[in-house]
């Protein structure tokens, strides 16, 4: 799914499947997703600050849902095949209201809650998602994020 986020509201450009032709899900009115954050960003915005105290209304396409962070513990992160080295990171208990778009088999199986930690980037108010981890009927959802170096000529010289 491609979605412009323009003056507040979601715009879908492409989708295949298109969720706007799905007649198991009822379709969400314009109006109501006002202010909604796509979910990378929805994720990013809990890490503000390193509080997990925020929450944020996402509209993925499909569904429109609010992710609701608190803060659980500071942790560490242990090197191993993901992580070469050890760090500490903000662990952040996340609860997923579904508000609308959902089908019927959806709202039955789609996971309600999960956790995420954060790692406060070098010089920024920002923690940034490094892990998170979502319990489902079908098993844990476990996903590793790390910053991507791309070489640069001038790091060469």
């Amino acid at each position: 799914i491609y979605i412009e986020f323009k003056d507040g509201y979601p715009t879908i450009l492409s989708a295949q499947p298109d969720p706007r032709r799905d007649d198991r899900r009822q379709a969400i009115e314009s109006n109501l997703l006002k202010n909604t954050l796509d979910p990378v960003l929805g994720i990013i915005n809990i890490g503000i600050n390193g509080q997990c105290n925020k929450n944020s209304l996402i509209f993925d396409g499909k569904r429109k849902y609010i992710l609701k962070a608190n803060y659980v513990s500071n942790d560490r992160i242990r090197i191993n095949n993901f992580f070469d080295k050890e760090f500490k990171a903000v662990k952040c208990k996340f609860e997923i209201e579904k508000l609308a778009g959902y089908t019927k088999k959806e709202l039955e199986k789609y996971p309600t809650s999960g956790f995420i930690w954060l790692k406060k980037e070098k010089n920024k108010n920002l923690f940034f998602p490094v892990k998170i981890n979502i319990e489902s009927k079908w098993g844990n959802f476990v996903c590793f994020i790390k910053e991507r170096r791309i070489p640069v000529e001038s790091n060469n010289l």
